[in-house]
């Protein structure tokens, strides 16, 4: 999807070496709210329980149309990554050749206090799901340089979803990946540790605000 000229600009945010440690977080993928647990290994043809997160509308932005097949909702106070900052994380995501998922940047939102999330598109002949192996969530452990990862399976809003949580010393993430519309996603959450609290309300909301674009079917 292009990009919206029409949306507010907002203040660069996203520094050149910020879209390098992005890619360091995101060189793999994924995440899981606390209330998700399952197998470390996923099985094809296991079933995708529907959940349901606690939206609280108060916390959110208006919804923003992606890659014209869902919206979501940003936190207030999540602000659009724009200009040369995007364009900087968008060359270095997109040309990465060493992550096991192929990417397209769509969309950054970065907060003030340093919260971030990241929207992609998973352009990999391979299905999704088929990727998100045990070798993907070695992968994980070693960027992230933790053993604390917990993958999950469920439909969100009719969408079918693998989501892990990754705790490091000093961020927890949360990622998605998403089957929307005949095509892949990823969306990657990162929260500092030391405003996890403050922040991770917004992200629940934000989350149980991903909805299917019925018109792009």
């Amino acid at each position: 999807m292009s990009r919206n000229s029409n949306r507010r600009r907002v203040p660069e945010v996203f520094s050149t070496q910020a879209a390098r440690n992005v890619l360091i977080c995101f060189g793999i993928q994924v995440l899981l709210l606390t209330v998700i647990s399952c197998s470390s290994k996923h099985d094809p043809g296991s079933n995708f329980p529907p959940i349901e997160f606690d939206v609280n509308p108060d916390l959110l932005s208006s919804p923003l149309l992606i890659d014209t097949s869902f919206s979501i909702r940003m936190p207030l106070d999540w602000p659009e990554v724009n200009g040369e900052s995007f364009k900087a994380a968008k060359q270095v995501i997109n040309g990465d050749t060493s992550s096991i998922l192929s990417l397209e940047l769509l969309e950054i939102f970065k907060s003030t206090q340093g919260a971030s999330c990241v929207i992609s598109k998973v352009i990999n002949e391979t299905p999704l799901f088929d990727l998100l192996d045990a070798d993907f969530e070695e992968s994980l452990k070693s960027n992230f340089r933790t053993e604390d990862v917990s993958k999950g399976a469920f439909s969100l809003n009719g969408n079918n979803t693998i989501q892990y949580r990754v705790i490091s010393q000093d961020i927890v993430a949360f990622k998605l990946f998403c089957e929307i519309n005949g095509n892949s996603y990823q969306i990657d959450y990162f929260i500092p540790k030391g405003i996890y609290e403050v922040e991770v309300r917004k992200v629940e909301s934000s989350l149980g605000s991903i909805t299917k674009n019925e018109d792009a079917r």
